[in-house]
């Protein structure tokens, strides 16, 4: 079976940076790896995740939001992931239940309520948390636009990193992209999973 790495965090940290530069990683080792960025582009459920976001929908009604992100990966994990678990070693999660978990919490969705969906989708082997300040950019949703949303989403990482010590590492992501990688690297190496 795969092994799944899931690089999570708030908004614009470099989760897709490092997912990328973690399955180069494996990929020159000889694994066979895949990326998946979530939520995924290749069910109706992402279209309707993005427009709540847009809109601001997403904060107005948290709960139906979360359902919809639930949906989005549940359809995944049914369709697609026992394919990729087939033909790869390694799959990288860019984000995957615990995002449901963190930014329904921030929005005011009680954590049982989420906890409750997300318990059906597959654990990942380990989680990557990266944390710090956004990297510059223009909010493309009413998620990265809320500030405070976000401060709270950071504060809650910390805190489930906290609760999770042997099956997630915090790492600060305002230093470079390659110490970053190197890190996750060494992680990984230290815990038998490369």
């Amino acid at each position: 079976m795969s092994k799944i790495i899931v690089i999570e965090g708030p908004d614009r940290c470099g989760k897709a940076t490092q997912s990328k530069l973690l399955c180069e990683h494996f990929k020159s080792i000889g694994k066979r790896a895949e990326v998946v960025e979530v939520p995924i582009h290749s069910n109706f459920a992402y279209s309707i995740i993005y427009f709540m976001l847009k809109t601001g929908l997403a904060k107005i009604s948290p709960k139906i939001f979360q359902w919809f992100q639930y949906l989005n990966r549940q359809i995944f994990q049914w369709q697609e992931l026992p394919k990729l678990e087939e033909k790869c070693d390694y799959i990288i999660f860019d984000r995957w239940y615990l995002s449901s978990v963190i930014y329904g919490e921030a929005t005011g969705v009680s954590e049982e309520f989420t906890r409750n969906l997300c318990r059906r989708l597959r654990n990942p082997d380990f989680t990557v948390i990266l944390l710090g300040a956004s990297h510059k950019h223009e909010a493309e949703d009413s998620y990265e636009a809320d500030l405070d949303l976000q401060k709270r989403v950071r504060n809650l990482y910390q805190d489930w990193a906290a609760t999770h010590p042997g099956r997630s590492v915090v790492l600060d992501c305002s230093r470079t992209r390659e110490d970053i990688s190197q890190e996750i690297q060494k992680t990984l190496e230290e815990l038998d999973l490369i």
